[in-house]
């Protein structure tokens, strides 16, 4: 999931990141460890989910812009 779609302060649905949209009446956030993923390896890091994955930054852009506050 990429971002929320929200029109007339109502959830819409979700864009995913090929821009795809998926209609829904309720969405469910289940974040665990890739929203805004930051993965330590000795001195260095790196934007990451696990095991190699892409990390969320784009929704987690998404929900500080809606006014939500994130680990990140």
């Amino acid at each position: 999931m990429e971002h929320l779609v929200i029109e007339e302060n109502e959830i819409k649905g979700v864009l995913d990141q090929t821009g795809y949209f998926y209609g829904a009446a309720k969405v469910i956030i289940t974040t665990g460890t890739f929203l805004n993923g930051l993965v330590h390896i000795g001195g260095s890091q790196c934007s990451s989910g696990r095991a190699g994955e892409l990390a969320s930054l784009a929704l987690a852009a998404c929900i500080k812009e809606l006014g939500f506050e994130t680990g990140g």
